[in-house]
């Protein structure tokens, strides 16, 4: 059983890595964008889809990492079922998602 944690730890790890990678693959495609289009006055032709891909992959890429490192994707779920800012839920049944998930408390 410890090999296959270590096994899927090392491939959330992985996509962690992928993930930000696209993001700086997005953030440079996007200046690149900038220079073409304002300082060679040239139209830009893939860089917006591009850019659209990488952010949209580095989400659903990365999402394993955010998990690993329990990340904001859990927290705001809670807040949210838990009754944080702006959401509602009654006492009991928040009561109830407390005692059933320990490791995930609101803040």
């Amino acid at each position: 059983m410890q090999a296959y944690v270590r096994v899927i730890r090392s491939i959330s790890q992985l996509c962690g890595f992928v993930a930000a990678g696209l993001i700086a693959a997005g953030v440079l495609v996007v200046c690149h964008m900038v220079f073409v289009r304002y300082v060679l006055n040239q139209n830009t032709i893939w860089q917006t889809d591009f850019t659209t891909y990488c952010l949209i992959g580095a989400t659903f890429i990365g999402s394993p990492y955010v998990l690993l490192t329990r990340g904001t994707s859990t927290s705001t779920c809670c807040r949210i079922t838990w009754g944080g800012a702006g959401a509602g839920g009654s006492p009991s049944s928040r009561a109830s998602l407390r005692s059933r998930s320990p490791s995930c408390s609101p803040r």
